[in-house]
């Protein structure tokens, strides 16, 4: 979605950046403001925590990221799409970085340590790791992650620790999901419990803690997330989409101008914050 995939016959050489809404709103934001784009295909939450939070420590953290010319001295602004909750990652010495497998996905760059990306526990997972590994893998799936208490938990505390990292260096951040997907499977999460016959003190303690999460983050933190609006469904509504539901140009530029939006309200001229 940010990547902006299928923007172009060869959307690995770059030349489709200027139709991706990053590249827009930048433009938008001030002229000639430079931007980078450190979003890649198919990439968990993990990786896009690992990435910023090696962006905020290194200030660069790869000569093969899109387009990276803006280091964290002179950032002004900040947009952080968090990916699909259920995303997650494992090592593998044997996967072909070349090329995309199934529901495997690479990161097109040398940063990721061997950590590939998997939307799920696939099949084609069994081709990078052994049997042993494998099992664990698929316990933890089906016992763990699966469930998504954790994983909403986890992602909320990425979501806390960029916001205070943005604060701390005066940069205006825009963050929250491309699709209301993870808040709405924390709605009905929430709504299983309360269906509970006889509600038990750790849900009563998971969902108060939750709750004082949630509301640490400013408005501006919750772009699908209960606040503002997400690319998916709202924006892509209606509208012919490219392979992979991904969106088309037209939805870019829209979500751009909706974006700086939102910067422009919410961020007054003058404020550092």
């Amino acid at each position: 979605m940010v990547y902006g995939a299928e923007l172009s016959d060869d959307w690995y050489d770059g030349s489709h950046w200027p139709e991706t809404f990053s590249h827009k709103l930048s433009e938008k934001l001030g002229f000639g403001l430079d931007y980078t784009c450190l979003a890649k295909c198919g990439n968990s939450n993990d990786k896009i925590f690992r990435d910023l939070i090696r962006w905020f420590v290194e200030g660069k953290i790869s000569d093969a990221c899109n387009n990276q010319t803006v280091s964290v001295s002179d950032c002004t602004h900040m947009v952080v799409l968090w990916s699909q909750w259920f995303r997650d990652e494992i090592f593998s010495f044997t996967h072909d970085y070349n090329f995309p497998d199934g529901d495997i996905s690479q990161s097109w760059d040398d940063m990721n340590m061997g950590l590939v990306q998997y939307r799920s526990c696939g099949n084609n997972i069994s081709e990078h790791i052994t049997d042993r590994q494998l099992k664990a893998v698929s316990d933890y799936w089906n016992f763990v992650k699966k469930d998504g208490r954790k994983r909403l938990v986890d992602v909320m505390s990425f979501m806390q620790t960029i916001q205070l990292l943005c604060d701390t260096h005066g940069i205006k951040l825009v963050q929250g999901f491309f699709s209301t997907g993870f808040y709405d499977h924390l709605v009905k999460l929430k709504n299983e419990d309360k269906n509970v016959s006889e509600r038990s003190r750790t849900r009563n303690n998971y969902w108060k803690n939750v709750n004082k999460m949630i509301s640490s983050l400013k408005p501006t933190s919750r772009v699908g997330f209960g606040k503002f609006k997400s690319i998916l469904p709202y924006f892509i509504r209606d509208k012919k989409l490219l392979p992979f539901g991904h969106p088309t140009a037209e939805v870019h530029a829209e979500y751009a101008e909706y974006l700086y939006n939102i910067f422009q309200e919410h961020f007054p001229e003058g404020e550092k914050k």
